[in-house]
């Protein structure tokens, strides 16, 4: 099942990001209204997130893949991004260190990742994907989904592998920058 909810966020993306400006533009609007509510509370994007589901889906498949196309349109709104590369919520995350807020970056990511339920967690992730569009930093969107379907099963597999991806990054980044 994790693939399926990768494979039709990954289609989602592509289909909204393949039409027309005005169809693009309606779609993410009509995605962003949905953000930080349950699935089944906005009947007007269910044909792009739960719709698009295999018929069996389940209630995890279905959070899934409505938070992820939501934050992926929040993500979207006034940039480039194409949601299908960038790596994880911890790699993109360790973008926006800079040296000047790395204090403050680490407590939203540690809020995040600590999240007791999928509902805190999206609610935590929004402000991240806020700064991240602000820095016009990308994020793997299908991988995104397919780690939310994981978390509400296993959270602990997926909040260590963000936090692998947010520390190695910042690792790589300070080695870098020692060899200069």
């Amino acid at each position: 099942m994790r693939d399926d909810v990768y494979n039709v966020v990954k289609r989602q993306i592509l289909q909204i990001l393949g039409g027309s400006e005005q169809a693009r533009r309606a779609a993410l609007a009509k995605l962003r209204r949905g953000t930080g509510k349950p699935p089944g509370n906005v009947p007007e994007i269910w044909e792009l997130t739960i719709g698009a589901l295999p018929e069996n889906a389940s209630p995890p498949e279905e959070y899934a893949v409505h938070a992820a196309l939501t934050l992926f349109a929040v993500h979207r709104q006034g940039t480039s991004i194409d949601g299908l590369s960038g790596g994880t919520l911890g790699a993109a995350v360790a973008k926006l260190r800079n040296g000047d807020n790395d204090d403050a970056i680490t407590r939203r990511f540690n809020s995040t990742v600590t999240s007791a339920t999928i509902a805190e967690l999206c609610a935590h992730a929004r402000s991240l994907v806020q700064l991240l569009r602000s820095k016009g930093i990308n994020m793997d969107y299908p991988k995104f989904a397919q780690e939310l379907y994981v978390w509400q099963f296993d959270p602990e597999k997926v909040r260590l592998n963000w936090g692998r991806d947010y520390w190695r990054k910042n690792m790589n980044q300070k080695e870098d920058s020692s060899d200069e």
